[in-house]
């Protein structure tokens, strides 16, 4: 997850999602899908931002989500992970500052709890950096404000590089 791609495509989606400007959403989404190298990362983008769309389309109706989900099914959109959480955050009225907060938390509470699986840390400890971090976050979050979308890209050439040797190891902790 980088601040120029999944950070910013949220920021987008929930704009785009406030003006019912579903073609900016279907654009956001195939971005995302050509900036994801790694097999593994894009389809864990997919099967997350599924996943998450046939929840929200269950307990939250909006006319965007449902069309998103129409889109999907039809094969005229992927369902990246970063688009279905930001259309999940309009749906329940989340300005665009709050979602793109909750999303960077996620992202980076995700990536301690693997962490505190993976290595002999404990759960404080792990809260710990989640703590330690959250001024980043908040830059993170600033900066991303002030981006358009002709400012989304990706480029994290090492993990992009890693990601793609993990999909060929013989034995994997983590599926992404």
């Amino acid at each position: 997850m980088t601040r120029r791609c999944d950070a910013l495509a949220v920021k987008l989606c929930i704009e785009a999602a406030g003006r019912e400007d579903m073609q900016a959403v279907l654009r956001i989404d195939r971005l995302i899908h050509c900036m994801k190298l790694a097999r593994e990362t894009r389809e864990g983008s997919l099967q997350t931002g599924r996943q998450l769309l046939k929840v929200m389309g269950v307990l939250h109706k909006s006319r965007m989500l449902e069309g998103f989900a129409e889109a999907v099914e039809r094969g005229g959109a992927l369902g990246h992970h970063p688009v279905v959480f930001a259309l999940a955050c309009s749906s329940l009225g989340a300005a665009s500052d709050e979602a793109l907060a909750a999303y960077l938390y996620s992202a980076v509470s995700g990536i301690v709890s693997a962490g505190v699986r993976l290595i002999p840390i404990g759960h404080t400890e792990g809260q710990k950096v989640i703590e330690d971090i959250k001024p980043l976050l908040s830059d993170i979050a600033g900066e991303v404000s002030s981006l358009g979308e002709d400012d989304i890209s990706a480029f994290a050439p090492g993990i992009e590089i890693r990601a793609m040797r993990h999909e060929h190891l013989y034995t994997r902790l983590f599926r992404s």
